[in-house]
């Protein structure tokens, strides 16, 4: 099948990116159309918060150009499926424009993020795409209530697609590999939002947690400056297996912004072989056996207690990490088994 790829594919840890390789590993012709997202100078950047309460977040001939070479791209090609994956700068117009030029093309739409969720400093950034949700065929979500609010908003057809793992990248490594940076008794990778930066600062202040915090934005914070040491810049791909690998235990916190019961690390940290320490929620459970699989909590508190359990009950620990290794790869969580349900889910409507 030829399929367009619009999405963002500047870097291996895009998972964009790595959905886009694994449609090629599946055997498709794949034409990729990087998309980048609102590229603003220094300038731009400054002006953005402005421009943010005009509805003008993105600049126009930035805008323009990126649905001229979406439509060029369309009509060049004639492809039998465009999948589109977590672009909101494609205008309602260019979407009704693009199926005029391939009449028998399928317009998939694959996002991940929340456009109804709580973070409402986001709204303007969403107009263009919760306009354009009624052109697309059909819309792969994460979350149940996405089903709900996407119909309201006039999707044709929307069904669930859960994060995965890329294979490629997400697996164990030789500990001989992973250097001394990378090995910690607690680890956390993500960025600094909602509920999570006051948990992190009570897990290091408080419960006295060595935990050690890789990510975006945590510069924002009072954490930051109060924990100088435990705090680090974002990882990318490599070296975010790395640390998992070579943590003893890796914390997993869901944006409550979002409304997630989940996220990538999820299904990454198992596949590598890492302790999945998670907060509890109904999705988790359903993925990990808890105390088998994988371990949870409901409160800093409890995540202390079990920090502190399992760094003192090593065998223990090893053969949890193992199990949830084994769940992701037998489950298969992998984006191959995701993108292959979605895919025939696709081709069933079609036909």
């Amino acid at each position: 099948m030829r399929i367009i790829f619009s999405g963002d594919l500047r870097a291996r840890w895009m998972t964009g990116w790595q959905r886009c390789q694994t449609l090629k590993q599946l055997g498709h012709d794949v034409i990729e159309l990087c998309h980048a997202g609102d590229l603003l100078s220094l300038a731009g950047r400054v002006l953005k918060y402005w421009k943010s309460y005009r509805g003008e977040i993105y600049d126009k001939a930035h805008l323009q150009q990126i649905n001229d070479r979406f439509l060029s791209l369309v009509n060049d090609t004639k492809p039998d499926l465009v999948w589109v994956d977590k672009v909101l700068t494609l205008l309602p117009e260019t979407i009704a424009e693009a199926k005029k030029k391939a009449p028998a093309c399928q317009f998939v739409c694959y996002q991940d993020d929340d456009p109804f969720g709580f973070r409402t400093w986001q709204l303007t950034m969403w107009r263009h795409f919760i306009d354009a949700i009624p052109l697309y065929d059909f819309h792969f979500v994460k979350k149940e209530i996405d089903l709900i609010e996407f119909r309201e908003h006039g999707a044709r057809r929307v069904e669930i697609c859960l994060l995965g793992f890329f294979p490629d990248i997400f697996h164990p490594v030789p500990e001989e590999a992973i250097s001394a940076e990378f090995r910690r008794d607690v680890a956390f990778v993500g960025t600094a939002i909602d509920h999570r930066v006051r948990a992190i600062s009570e897990l290091i202040g408080k419960q006295k947690v060595p935990v050690h915090v890789y990510g975006d934005d945590w510069y924002r914070t009072v954490p930051f400056y109060r924990y100088r040491s435990q705090f680090h810049a974002a990882l990318r791909t490599e070296n975010y297996v790395s640390l998992v690998c070579g943590s003893k235990i890796c914390l997993g916190f869901v944006s409550s912004l979002n409304r997630d019961e989940f996220n990538g690390r999820t299904f990454e940290i198992p596949a590598c072989g890492g302790f999945f320490l998670a907060e509890r929620t109904p999705k988790h459970l359903e993925f990990y056996e808890e105390g088998k699989e994988a371990e949870f909590f409901s409160s800093v508190e409890e995540c202390a207690d079990k920090v502190q359990f399992y760094l003192r009950n090593e065998p223990q620990r090893l053969r949890v990490a193992r199990a949830g290794h084994r769940r992701a790869l037998e489950s298969d969580y992998s984006y191959k088994r995701r993108l292959t349900d979605a895919l025939a889910k696709v081709k069933e409507v079609a036909a």
